[in-house]
């Protein structure tokens, strides 16, 4: 999480801007659209299709559309003024575009992706500076995953740890979903080919995805 601040919002006026409206935006913004807190959502692409698609999908008076690019810095910025919250869900690569148009809008904004940010360095005191809260990797894994984890941590009497496993390529498919790779195509090796592994204490060359990971559950 980048800096934690809290703009002042009444709780039930609130007003979220969707950048994205590929496979995560629309299911995103429909949800909004349904919270009673929530009185406007808008979804912004740069594909009048994909947002003609989403307003169907939707189908909710408080949700509308706009044709938007997010490089585009000065309207996007302009559009940011006018809501309490972004939810940033384009492609990982203009992830610091939408941050810095956050900062200067000086709205909170959630990041879908988290691999476009750095490690460190001065952009965590510029969003200090900026007085914005901004989470990055809200997602599946960091995101989804660890709203799971904690909805379970929090229905238990006490719990010690948590190991999380995303994902994995089944050995035998099955329908509805079978296996389709839906995001991080250019980032996943999946590939045929030799990779290096540990068994039974030496390194050795095995197929890739030949083998599989048990995971153990105590009790």
């Amino acid at each position: 999480m980048l800096n934690v601040q809290q703009r002042q919002i009444t709780c039930d006026d609130m007003k979220i801007l969707v950048l994205g409206m590929g496979l995560m935006g629309p299911t995103i913004a429909k949800d909004c659209a349904e919270d009673p807190m929530v009185t406007k959502v808008t979804g912004c692409d740069i594909d009048k299709k994909k947002l003609d698609e989403a307003k169907k999908y939707v189908n909710n008076k408080k949700f509308d559309i706009e044709v938007l690019s997010v490089l585009d810095h000065e309207k996007v910025v302009k559009k940011m003024k006018d809501y309490d919250l972004v939810i940033h869900g384009t492609a990982a690569r203009f992830s610091i575009h939408a941050l810095k148009a956050a900062m200067e809008a000086k709205v909170n904004i959630v990041d879908l992706a988290g691999g476009g940010y750095p490690q460190d360095g001065p952009l965590y005191k510029e969003v200090e500076k900026a007085g914005i809260t901004a989470m990055p990797g809200c997602g599946v894994d960091p995101g989804l995953i660890d709203v799971l984890s904690g909805t379970a941590i929090m229905a238990m009497d006490q719990a010690e740890n948590v190991m999380f496993a995303c994902g994995g390529l089944p050995v035998e498919p099955e329908p509805p979903l079978d296996y389709k790779i839906v995001f991080g195509g250019t980032k996943m090796p999946v590939r045929p080919g030799l990779v290096p592994m540990i068994e039974e204490g030496k390194q050795v060359q095995m197929e890739r995805y030949s083998e599989v990971e048990p995971i153990y559950v105590d009790g």
